[in-house]
């Protein structure tokens, strides 16, 4: 903040510095934030260490997922909805200790689904018998999400802030501009943008690196000419460098740069939990229509992933899922 003063008159200094104090106040009343004394790139760096805490506690863990589909018409309205319950589990391999989502469905559209407490049973007794390989981790998702139709999203919940990974984070600029508050805790807004290529950012499934390296995969088609890029913000709690919220956007660009149109944007907000890592809330995954003429951005599906909280059994999760 750059602020000029001009003595004029009889006015004294301790009148200047108590307008001078009146008005820097007035301005944080006003904004609701403050300068960090942390750099953006050492509050990626510290928020990165806490990823890997969330993605080695994040297992075995159990809750009711409600998941919500919306479809939307070429004006914006919702044309279909479908909302589908059902007991969530990170599931570990007992195996290798991979972990996986799977979902016991228990009601589509509030009618319940048939058995699926025996269902659900049977189904590990065939896992377990499959042992580790492609076929298991094919079946348990085939498995949960059987009623989703022809948008199905699996994975959000498992590898937090994927653009804070080692291997991706060189390829994004950060900026922290200011501290803020969120569910009563101070935050830090950490702004991200890619400014480079890297193989582990693909808009095609088919490019897919699969070296066990974090990766961010999106099946977006990309128009001829244009270039798709990651934007998107950080709230990372201040004590714990915990994200507690994450907006993450995929942007089209023009050739030459000219215009930008977003296609995907995905918001992850976390909540408290009996564990070392905050454990998800609310998941929305959004995809746009593609743009043209420069018309406004239009919803074409959108996806909430809702949970209640998050608890882990006092058995491991190889047998029956009991609702």
């Amino acid at each position: 903040m750059n602020i000029s003063t001009q003595i004029m008159g009889n006015w004294t200094l301790k009148a200047i510095l108590g307008g001078l104090i009146v008005f820097v106040l007035a301005a944080i009343s006003i904004t609701g934030q403050t300068r960090p004394a942390r750099s953006a790139d050492e509050i990626a760096v510290r928020a990165a260490q806490q990823r890997g805490q969330y993605i080695n506690e994040f297992k075995d863990l159990l809750s009711r997922e409600t998941k919500t589909y919306e479809e939307f018409d070429k004006n914006g309205r919702v044309r279909s909805t479908r909302t589908i319950v059902s007991t969530f589990i990170v599931y570990q391999s007992p195996l290798t200790g991979r972990i996986g989502e799977f979902r016991n469905v228990v009601s589509v559209d509030g009618k319940p689904v048939e058995k699926a407490d025996k269902r659900a049973e049977e189904f590990f007794t065939e896992i377990a018998e499959l042992g580790e390989s492609a076929r298991e981790w094919e079946r348990i998702e085939k498995e949960g999400s059987r009623f989703d139709g022809s948008v199905s999203i699996n994975g959000l919940t498992l590898f937090q802030a994927a653009v804070l990974a080692d291997n991706i984070r060189p390829s994004f600029k950060f900026t922290v501009n200011a501290i803020e508050h969120l569910d009563g805790r101070p935050v830090y807004l950490l702004a991200y943008e890619q400014v480079r290529d890297t193989r582990y950012i693909s808009m095609d499934p088919k490019l897919m690196v699969n070296d066990g390296k974090p990766e961010l995969v999106y099946d977006i088609d990309v128009p001829e000419g244009f270039t798709a890029r990651v934007a998107g913000k950080f709230w990372i709690d201040q004590e714990t460098f915990q994200a507690r919220k994450e907006e993450r956007r995929v942007f089209l660009q023009a050739p030459g740069g000219s215009t930008q149109a977003i296609a995907v944007e995905t918001v992850l907000v976390y909540q408290e939990s009996p564990f070392s890592i905050l454990t998800p809330k609310r998941l929305v995954f959004t995809q746009f229509r593609k743009p043209r003429n420069g018309e406004a951005a239009r919803k074409e599906t959108s996806i909430m992933f809702s949970y209640d909280n998050f608890t882990r059994p006092d058995v491991e999760v190889k047998g029956a899922v009991k609702n």
